[in-house]
């Protein structure tokens, strides 16, 4: 495996494999990369097209750069976080209205018997939160909307 670049939750990361050149499975499951220079241990799941990677205790979605330019198809998050796979609302961190931060946490969904934190993919006002605490939901389903800050707002 050569380096790649991925993007998750709107940053850009290079990954390559640890050792030898090449992407390995542990005995445990889990692959050894190095991610912008530092070692990681994570574990990857793919649902479809769409791939999943747990580590440092988090689960994020992936979308693989295309070095010949721009993202691949589907990385662009738009207004709306969508669910990755079916789950439950386990709680919701944010209120229509409230400005957040690149990377803040909006909810927490459980999906597969894992809980997953869905964070804000750049800086702006919730919207539109389309869930409650306890309900379940389908894949592809809308979360949560946020809208761009008004110029001078941040």
């Amino acid at each position: 495996m050569m380096n790649r670049v991925f993007e998750i939750n709107g940053e850009r990361f290079e990954v390559s494999p640890y050792s030898n050149g090449s992407l390995a499975q542990e005995e445990d499951g889990s692959y050894q990369v190095s991610v912008n220079g530092k070692i990681h241990r994570l574990w990857l799941d793919r649902d479809g097209d769409r791939v999943f990677i747990r580590m440092n205790g988090r689960t994020f979605e992936i979308n693989e750069i295309d070095p010949r330019g721009g993202a691949a198809e589907g990385s662009a998050a738009g207004n709306t976080a969508k669910a990755p796979m079916p789950g439950t609302v386990i709680s919701i961190e944010v209120e229509p209205g409230q400005k957040v931060r690149n990377g803040e946490t909006l909810l927490t969904i459980e999906s597969m018997k894992l809980q997953t934190q869905i964070t804000a993919w750049r800086e702006g006002e919730v919207d539109e939160i389309h869930v409650s605490p306890s309900s379940e939901f389908d894949r592809d389903m809308p979360l949560v909307s946020l809208k761009p800050l008004e110029e001078g707002e941040g």
